[in-house]
């Protein structure tokens, strides 16, 4: 089946539903977008993202890539997605990336996600500009967004640096929570490279599940306290191996160790912050602290 006409029919099957949900004609803009170029800017784990102006105010556009799916796939994504996207415009915080809506354009059957674009990129790329930030601040933030989240009943799914965005003010933002599970229907289908690499923030129970795989408000907090890590060191937790080198020491029992990555960082780590990545990182989802207790 070739790209436009499967992703003429996701169009279609996007408008039936969008039509049968009440819920989902609130999250359609009224106003269009106008894309700044036609090359994406970047990809996700699911979607390309775009910039574009919308009352010309910059925003980011991410397009799902429903179209590189068998359409079996693209139906269940476009369901999942839709039904994820009616939770991301009813949540409202200070630390979440806003959810503007949904851009259909039948003239290409493109649908994007659009939120306000974020000048200042994700917070890794704000700290290596802004090397004396208040690193405190901004993992605080993080934590109270996370919070906000688990208090809405939603499990982020796949919290780590490049997920975190900055504002214009220079607070954090959580983006692409609820999302990790419609990822991981794309990510088999598609060239890109963004999720390799996020094993190394999933906690062992999600690779080495007892029963069913499933994300938790746990598994947030084990993610957590890699972003403590990445925000010290300026890269992830375990740089030393790739995923299949780390998913065997895993299996092994391999644990952080504290002047591994105080090398790493060549700065004195301070004992606050190696206890909240201790805490954060147990092997054990039940000695791991509420999200609560970070925020406070």
């Amino acid at each position: 089946m070739n790209a436009p006409f499967q992703s003429g029919i996701s169009y279609l099957l996007v408008l039936l539903a969008l039509e049968r949900k009440q819920d989902l004609h609130k999250v359609l803009l009224k106003d269009k977008i106008v894309l700044s170029r036609r090359d994406p800017v970047a990809g996700g784990g699911f979607a390309d993202i775009f910039h574009a102006t919308m009352r010309g105010q910059p925003v980011a556009a991410k397009r799902p890539r429903a179209h590189l799916l068998p359409i079996e796939r693209a139906v269940r994504l476009w369901k999942d997605l839709l039904r994820e996207v009616v939770i991301w415009h009813s949540v409202r915080h200070d630390n979440i990336l806003p959810f503007l809506g949904i851009d259909c354009d039948a003239s290409t059957s493109m649908f994007c996600m659009v939120s306000p674009w974020m000048c200042n990129g994700t917070i890794m790329e704000f700290i290596r500009k802004h090397p004396n930030v208040d690193i405190w601040n901004l993992l605080l933030e993080t934590a109270k967004g996370l919070a906000y989240l688990h208090q809405c009943n939603v499990v982020h799914g796949d919290l780590r640096g490049g997920n975190i965005l900055i504002d214009d003010d220079g607070h954090a933002r959580l983006a692409d929570f609820g999302l990790a599970s419609i990822a991981d229907q794309t990510k088999a289908y598609t060239s890109t490279s963004a999720r390799r690499g996020s094993a190394k923030w999933m906690a062992p129970e999600l690779h080495f599940p007892s029963s069913h795989f499933r994300r938790t408000p746990a598994s947030d907090i084990y993610a957590y306290g890699c972003v403590c890590i990445e925000v010290f060191t300026l890269e992830g937790p375990f740089p030393e191996y790739n995923d299949g080198g780390f998913l065997f020491e895993l299996d092994r029992g391999i644990r952080l160790e504290r002047q591994a990555i105080k090398s790493r960082a060549g700065k004195v780590m301070p004992d606050l912050l190696w206890h909240i990545i201790w805490r954060c990182c147990s092997s054990r989802s039940s000695d791991r602290p509420a999200v609560t207790e970070l925020a406070s």
